[in-house]
């Protein structure tokens, strides 16, 4: 059953579809939009209808009919749109013309074409950011049946080329993958190899001896100017270290700033899990699209990761490191996850982790089963990235906070006593 399409005002596709309508064709190669052929204004209405970004490139001068999505993706702010709707490519393209024809012509030919994951710089959020996206490119043909243009659908790929990078840079954070004297140098080396995601990175410790946080390492690009910015962002380090919060902190032109919007400060999770012992900064790329999604990121670059495909094994390392969440596996091999979640439940401080079943049964027996064997939460393979996301900054919120808790009633207690506090210093070294 089809119902056929009747834009309203509330169409996604008004202003393309408005634009057809109202463009003067008789000042483009192909003419008056009465004159047209039937192929190609029953393509231009397939391609307004398509959800996906798309193009098409239609005669001999490769003229340009293109639904909002692909609008979208020639930006704002360059003069591309809507000036070079109904213009050849040419025209609107003409530093790529030269590379991209012969494939076109090709296209045109009978073949077909193809690119995947792609970059593609845009403007689509009012900045140059980093894009990706995989083009097909295949022939249509007009009323006598011979090839007359290209059908160009375009895939924004830009998540998931930007979760494959961003995976592959967290990998490294793994304990087995370390191959350097200290975690810390492994940790600077795995942020310097990220540069789009990461382009400047600074780590302070404390320094239980001189009783002040430190500049253990930096990575990415250097910062200039007279000593305000390096003031700022100790500054933001110290705040983020005391009150065991998050900073971000903007204007910093000696921070790189072409590259960087900004920079994100956040504390680091002591080993027993009630302090921090350090702060890392990270800058946060102009090029990105998403300025949360990036934050969430460089968050989730400052927890501790441990794998484990045994289960007797895991259960050994979780009783002895008794991390604050364990994702497990209902599907375990000599160990189900139920049985694991029992037994780390009666282990000596792993009352408090939370502990998050994963398996590929999401019936309502599934979870009430996995409740009752001291799952805190339930997930349903495949696995969704950005729900785990959202519940581990959740754990960490509410670690921060009984943490702040505990260190307020420990400083109440100091001063019921009588004895004095001290207040932490924090210098560049």
């Amino acid at each position: 059953m089809t119902r056929q399409h009747r834009p309203t005002a509330d169409s996604p596709d008004r202003a393309t579809r408005a634009l057809l309508h109202s463009t003067d064709w008789s000042r483009t190669p192909l003419g008056p939009l009465a004159t047209w052929p039937r192929a190609l204004r029953g393509y231009a209405e397939m391609v307004l209808d398509m959800p996906a970004p798309a193009i098409i490139f239609w005669g001999a001068h490769q003229t340009q009919i293109y639904n909002d999505g692909y609008a979208a993706i020639m930006g704002p702010r360059h003069p591309r749109h809507p000036r070079y709707f109904g213009a050849p490519y040419r025209e609107s393209r003409p530093d790529t013309y030269p590379l991209i024809h012969p494939w076109m012509q090709h296209v045109l030919d009978g073949g077909t074409w193809k690119v995947e994951r792609e970059h593609v710089p845009v403007t689509r959020h009012g900045f140059d950011e980093e894009a990706c996206f995989t083009f097909t490119s295949s022939a249509l043909r007009d009323d006598d049946g011979r090839i007359a243009g290209i059908l160009q659908p375009v895939f924004d790929v830009t998540e998931s080329v930007l979760a494959d990078r961003r995976a592959e840079t967290l990998q490294l954070f793994v304990p087995e993958r370390q191959v350097s004297s200290t975690p810390l140098d492994d940790a600077l080396a795995a942020m310097a190899g990220n540069a789009a995601d990461i382009p400047f990175a600074r780590v302070w410790l404390w320094n239980a001896e001189k009783v002040r946080l430190a500049v253990a390492g930096e990575v990415g690009v250097s910062m200039s100017g007279d000593g305000e910015d390096a003031a700022a962002l100790d500054g933001a380090a110290l705040a983020a270290w005391t009150d065991n919060e998050s900073r971000f902190v903007e204007r910093l032109p000696g921070v790189a700033a072409g590259l960087v919007r900004g920079v994100l400060v956040l504390p680091l999770e002591g080993s027993d899990g009630t302090a921090s012992n350090g702060v890392v900064a990270f800058g946060v790329s102009r090029r990105l699209p998403a300025a949360a999604r990036r934050t969430r990121n460089d968050e989730d670059a400052s927890h501790e990761v441990m794998t484990e495909s045994d289960p007797v094994i895991a259960l050994e390392r979780a009783r002895a490191t008794q991390p604050d969440v364990c994702l497990l596996d209902i599907g375990l091999p000599r160990m189900d996850g139920h049985e694991f979640a029992r037994r780390l439940r009666a282990s000596d401080g792993m009352r408090a982790a939370t502990l998050v079943a994963l398996t590929g049964y999401g019936q309502a027996a599934d979870r009430e089963k996995a409740m009752q064997a001291g799952f805190d939460h339930f997930m349903v393979k495949p696995l969704n990235p950005e729900a785990l996301a959202r519940l581990l900054r959740s754990v960490v919120r509410r670690r921060r906070i009984r943490s702040a808790q505990r260190g307020a009633d420990a400083a109440a207690g100091r001063a019921s006593s009588g004895q004095p506090g001290s207040t932490p210093g924090l210098r560049s070294s």
